[in-house]
This record gives C-alpha cells, sequence and structure tokens, in this order.
C-alpha cells in the first residue's frame, strides 16, 4: 500500500546515525524503493527510517509501506530493535566485489568511458552512484582484483590492512622482476685499501644506497683481540678506546653524507659500547632504534668456563635516514651461524647469509652496499650475490688482499 509521508508518526528511536541517506535517497531515485517501509496501527512507523528519510529528501508526497495490525507498542519497539541488530553488513571482502561487479554491470549498460573521449561509465559515475570518493571506489576496484589474485589477501581483518598487504606484494614482484632485469657484473676493485676516513672524504656525497659494516672496536665481545698483531689497525689504534671511539664519530658523520636520503645503515657493535655508539650514531645524524637488532650465533664464542655465560649473539644497530620502508618483515632476532673458525679470513668475519638478510630487506637489486671496514670483505660478497654493487674499503694489506680474492672468485664463478 502507499501511505502519505505527512500521515507517518515517528517515535523516539534507538538510531542516531542514520548513515549516508543522500546515496540511499539516489539508489531510490534510479530504481524505486525495492523494500517498503512497515507501520503499525495509527501509521507509527516500525522499521524504514532512513528509507523514509530518503523519500523526504527526493521531495515524496507518498511512500510504499507495509501495515502490520494488532501490534503493541511493545512489539513494535522490539521489532525496530531486531531489525537494527540482526541486519548483516557487508564484510569488507563482500564490500569491495560487490562494487565490482556493480561497476561491471555498469559498463555493460552503458558502456565503458574512453579516457581522453569521455562518454560511456567510468570509477567516477560509479563513485557518484555509491555517494563515496573517486579514491575509495578506484582503491575497493583494485582490492576486489586482487583478492581474485592473492587469497591470502581474504585473511585480513580490514580492508585497510589488505591493501596495506597487497601493496607489499605489488612491491616485492616489482622488485623480483626489476631482479631478473638487473645484471650487476663483479668488479676485482670493488675494495679499496687505505684509511675509510680519507677514502670517504674523497667519495661523493649521496652515492650510496645502504652500509653495513662493523668497526674495529679493538675487543669483541668475546674478549679476543680484533686487530691482528702487527696488522696496520693494531698499530693506528691498538686498544686506545679514545681514538677508536674518535675514528668511528668522525666515519659515522661521513657515513651520513655519503647515504642517500631514506636510505638505511647497518652497524654492529660490541655491547659494551652500547651508549656511545648509539650517542656516536645520533649525532652524525641517523635516526637508531634504541632496541638492536640480535645475531644469534648457535653457539658461544667464548666457554663459560664455570665463572660467566658464553657468548653466542651480536647485537646490530638499524639506522635510518629518512623514511625508507623495510622491504618484508623479519623477527628481529637472526639465528644464522657463525662461520667456522678454519674458513674465517677475519677474527669476526660475518656470515654472508646474515648479511644477505640485511641487504636485501633494505635495498633494491643494482643499488650500491658499502662497507667502509671491509675486513674479509664479506658485505661486498653478500653484496654481489644479492645483485646489487658492493663497494668497500680496508686498510690492512693482508685482510685486503684476501677480500680482493674473495670478490674475484664471486666474478669467475659468475663466468
Amino acid at each position: 500500500m502507499k501511505i502519505k509521508i505527512k500521515d507517518i508518526k515517528v517515535d523516539s528511536r534507538f538510531r542516531d546515525d542514520y548513515g549516508d541517506i543522500e546515496s540511499l535517497s539516489v539508489s531510490i531515485q534510479r530504481y524505486g524503493l525495492l523494500h517498503p517501509i512497515v507501520l503499525g496501527e495509527g501509521n507509527i512507523l516500525v522499521a524504514g527510517e532512513r528509507r523514509l528519510k530518503a523519500h523526504e529528501i527526493l521531495g515524496k508526497i507518498d511512500i510504499e509501506a507495509t501495515l502490520l495490525k494488532d501490534v503493541d507498542e511493545l512489539t513494535r519497539r522490539e521489532i525496530e530493535i531486531e531489525e537494527n541488530i540482526r541486519r548483516k553488513n557487508f564484510t569488507w571482502q563482500e564490500e569491495v566485489v560487490s562494487k565490482l561487479e556493480l561497476d561491471k554491470i555498469k559498463r555493460k549498460m552503458y558502456g565503458s568511458t574512453i579516457p581522453g573521449h569521455g562518454g560511456g561509465w567510468g570509477q567516477r559515475d560509479t563513485a557518484e552512484s555509491l555517494g563515496t570518493s573517486v579514491a575509495s571506489v578506484s582503491q575497493d576496484l583494485t582490492l576486489a582484483k586482487a583478492i581474485k589474485e592473492f587469497p591470502e589477501l581474504h585473511k585480513e581483518k580490514t580492508k585497510s590492512s589488505a591493501f596495506k598487504r597487497f601493496q607489499r606484494i605489488r612491491e616485492r614482484l616489482a622488485r623480483e622482476e626489476l631482479s631478473d632485469r638487473v645484471d650487476v657484473k663483479v668488479d676485482s676493485s670493488s675494495i679499496v685499501r687505505g684509511d675509510c676516513l680519507n677514502i670517504m672524504k674523497t667519495m661523493k656525497s649521496g652515492m650510496i644506497d645502504l652500509i653495513v659494516t662493523d668497526p674495529p672496536y679493538g675487543v669483541d665481545i668475546g674478549g679476543v683481540t680484533e686487530a691482528k698483531p702487527g696488522s696496520s689497525w693494531d698499530k693506528v689504534y691498538g686498544d686506545d678506546a679514545y681514538k677508536i671511539m674518535d675514528m668511528c664519530n668522525r666515519a659515522f658523520k661521513e657515513c651520513f653524507r655519503l647515504i642517500k636520503d631514506d636510505r638505511h645503515m647497518y652497524v654492529f657493535f660490541g655491547m659494551r659500547f652500547y651508549k656511545e655508539i648509539y650517542k656516536s650514531l645520533i649525532e652524525a645524524g641517523f635516526v637508531v632504534s634504541e632496541i638492536p637488532i640480535i645475531w644469534s650465533k648457535g653457539s658461544p664464542s667464548t666457554p663459560g668456563k664455570g665463572r660467566n655465560w658464553g657468548y653466542s649473539y651480536e647485537p646490530c644497530f638499524y639506522c635510518q635516514k629518512g623514511k625508507r620502508v623495510l622491504n618484508t618483515y623479519l623477527s628481529d632476532v637472526l639465528e644464522i651461524k657463525r662461520v667456522p673458525a678454519n674458513q674465517k679470513i677475519h677474527p669476526t668475519e660475518k656470515p654472508t647469509a646474515l648479511l644477505r638478510k640485511l641487504i636485501e630487506i633494505s635495498s633494491h637489486p643494482g643499488e650500491v652496499v658499502f662497507d667502509p671496514f671491509s675486513g674479509s670483505g664479506a658485505v661486498v660478497a653478500a653484496a654481489y650475490e644479492s645483485n646489487r654493487k658492493g663497494m668497500g674499503v680496508e686498510l690492512d694489506k693482508s685482510y685486503w688482499q684476501a677480500a680482493t680474492e674473495r670478490i674475484n672468485l664471486i666474478g669467475k664463478e659468475e663466468k
């Protein structure tokens, strides 16, 4: 039956937020009222206040209604509450798929808009018909297509988190495609011999994409002197903590100058130097995570012998210059076995499996990875293994020669 809108009585209602009434009115104007409102005796509204308000916006005089007889006030209130409680909204998955289907139907009915020529139906028309923004519709249509291609998106609790995950998937696929295209040639002269403080001063600002390094602190966490007796480092710095920190302060400032904006740096350190290194990195300009990444080596390097715990981990500061996001997410505890003693080139050598994780999470194929304290050349080697360009500096002649031979071997294997 139809009833005059002015004759309908609306008592106090439970609903305060009526949502987007204008969009509903557009739908009613276009397709008519699909579900009549419900009235009790005396034309008191039982259900359908949003539909009634939409008709008022449209200037309608009457509205389709279903009349319930013999309904007292308590029953009427019961129906109103149950209708609102039991109404099931779309899940975000159903919502985006429905919008995509609506967009497809409209294009079949009116033809698709031709870019630059107009006419037909486009995303702007879909957005207007739904009473939302073009950007919102564009994102929803993209997500609807994405969940068909990547079923794992269904597991996300919200549309926002699903779209963010899709963006990460898309970026990962783009990096993999780029990796296939990029062909980094191994350069046998990647590691330069000399004092990094002097070498870095000759390098151009902003030429580095990522720095991964382990400065020579004199003594590692196991109490073993890092510099070989008689080596260049031993002669220059010895075990003088003041000289070592002065060297680090100057080196970190040069690192900040050399690295591009929106890039990362990883710095391994001995835990007893936490405060000094953290302060030095901050003063150089980096944003530094206070909680270090932990490299768990699997077995202690120095037995406790009943007096102390065995040393089996090493910390690493994660430093940022700008806002580049990580390529993926990893635990801040990396469990990778140490380099066997009989295979080490350098006393504090890091396994390339560990270094590759840092390199691949913070850089892209073809980018430049730098280590101002190259030692065994492990960082440069890991860079090439990850399809990045490796660069390094090493002061000690014997380590430099061994590291250079290591890089040459990688070049020969690629041939």
